[in-house]
């Protein structure tokens, strides 16, 4: 019986022992590849409040994206979504402030509003407004990419 008994040990050791193995050769993943932040300054801060279609719209169908195929890095994108005014909002660069601070700051009243800013906060373009069609946003999301990109 004892034999048989340290069989079973051995053979629960040696399962233990594989089955960390695999468990750790699936955690280790292939290197993410960063991409390298921009020598430029500027960055977009979506205004958007919870449950707003056209702005789930706007970010998963037009920023998402363009992040995804490296025309904006992720660096350069926060979404500042308002519950209420008195809520406190990170911006990259700049800290923390209030919603209402913000909102006065870059004069947003309707949602989506995107806001494009250098690295001390000022608003370098035109606010975009509201979703007419992704297609539309988007090359004029693109266009103003390219004009940012110009910049000194």
């Amino acid at each position: 019986m004892k034999p048989l008994i340290s069989m079973l040990l051995a053979t629960l050791v040696v399962s233990q022992i594989a089955i960390s193995h695999a468990a750790e050769i699936s955690t280790k993943k292939e290197p993410t590849k960063v991409q390298a932040i921009p020598a430029h300054h500027w960055q977009f801060l979506l205004f958007t409040i919870p449950g707003c279609s056209s702005c789930i719209t706007m970010r998963n169908q037009v920023i998402e994206p363009l992040i995804e195929s490296g025309h904006i890095h992720p660096m350069q994108f926060s979404e500042v979504v308002q519950v209420s005014d008195a809520d406190w909002h990170y911006v990259r660069g700049l800290g923390y402030d209030q919603i209402r601070n913000l909102k006065v700051k870059y004069k947003t009243s309707l949602f989506p509003t995107l806001v494009t800013i250098d690295a001390q906060g000022n608003k370098i373009a035109e606010n975009i407004v509201g979703i007419t069609s992704v297609e539309h946003y988007r090359t004029k999301l693109e266009k103003l990419i390219v004009e940012l990109d110009k910049k000194p």
